[in-house]
């Protein structure tokens, strides 16, 4: 299969296919007729490349696809592949820390409620030590 590259020029963006040097305009559209649209891989298998394709491709009613550009040096690609393995080791350690401050924020919760509940019955004891409520009254709190 030959691979294409994407060149720009004053006029607008083209794609120009290596082995006949036939430039393609960007206005091109597919076998249904709908314009084509530039898309940038990020799979592990191609990785940072260009390709065009068909906006009903992924529901199976169009089939064209083509690839834009040469197929980049391996060197570039490991780099990558570096770069994306680094990405996802911080992705896990930001999901891991998000986990950690939801849990936090559940029992600064939980705390904040038990404090509240605990303010609530000091009041409640301060009150009936005072007088305001006779003790005799209250069933829940026992006689001191």
């Amino acid at each position: 299969m030959s691979r294409s590259r994407v060149s720009s020029s004053n006029m607008g963006c083209s794609v120009e296919d290596h082995s006949t040097g036939v430039s393609i305009e960007a206005n091109r559209r597919c076998y249904c007729g709908i314009l084509l649209r530039v898309h940038t891989s990020m799979t592990r298998h191609n990785p940072c490349q260009y390709f065009v394709s068909c906006p009903l491709r992924g529901n199976n009613k169009c089939t064209y696809f083509v690839w834009l550009g040469p197929e980049l040096p391996v060197e570039a690609v490991e780099s990558i592949y570096r770069l994306m393995d680094h990405l996802d080791q911080y992705a896990k350690e930001l999901e891991a820390a998000n986990l950690k401050i939801s849990s936090l924020e559940k029992r600064r919760k939980f705390h904040f409620l038990v404090k509240v509940l605990l303010l609530s019955l000091v009041v409640v004891l301060v009150t009936c030590r005072l007088g305001s409520i006779p003790l005799q009254t209250t069933k829940f709190l026992p006689v001191v």
